[in-house]
């Protein structure tokens, strides 16, 4: 025969800061129900835990009870905290996105000032400049910028592995 675990309703502070303002005022739970035209149940859930009004029976209760939304419902619980990647995670994706740029304009430098099909090189007049080929820094251009790249790419899974307790 399977055993069913039921859970325990406590009073919440929400509920007990209810409670605390209902008796301050003398009233019983069915009179705060009547004021506010709910049934004396729902009160009764609100004040063991079993169930939180809505927001819009919090403003009346604010309203009701004379007293600010946040005094009642307590201090807005600031969303968690995002956490933020290390700041050298950032500078390495600023200098790979600056090295990853310069090799996307050298590049395009490059293949723009292609000279004609056929053509060994072209000038204006008669040069003694050998062509032989691309030159090695658009090459090592790009390497770094592709280099930066996967460097940034491990530093932040890095930080998200260390962030999930990977670390310790």
């Amino acid at each position: 025969m399977p055993q069913t675990t039921q859970r325990r309703q406590e009073p919440d502070a929400l509920g007990a800061r209810i409670r605390a303002l209902r008796t301050e005022r003398g009233w019983s739970q069915e009179a705060l129900a009547e004021r506010m035209g709910l049934s004396r149940q729902a009160v009764t859930k609100w004040e063991s835990g079993a169930a939180r009004p809505s927001t819009a029976n919090l403003i009346a209760l604010s309203e009701l009870f004379g007293v600010p939304l946040e005094t009642l419902a307590g201090p807005i619980a600031a969303a968690p905290e995002q956490a933020r990647f290390p700041a050298r995670c950032w500078g390495m994706t600023a200098l790979s996105a600056a090295l990853a740029a310069a090799a996307a304009l050298y590049w395009y430098a490059v293949w723009d000032a292609r000279p004609p099909e056929g053509a060994i090189g072209a000038a204006d007049g008669p040069t003694e400049i050998l062509v032989e080929g691309l030159a090695w820094q658009p090459w090592l251009l790009t390497a770094a910028a592709v280099l930066a790249v996967l460097l940034t790419a491990g530093l932040f899974l890095h930080a998200a592995w260390r962030r999930r307790g990977g670390a310790g």
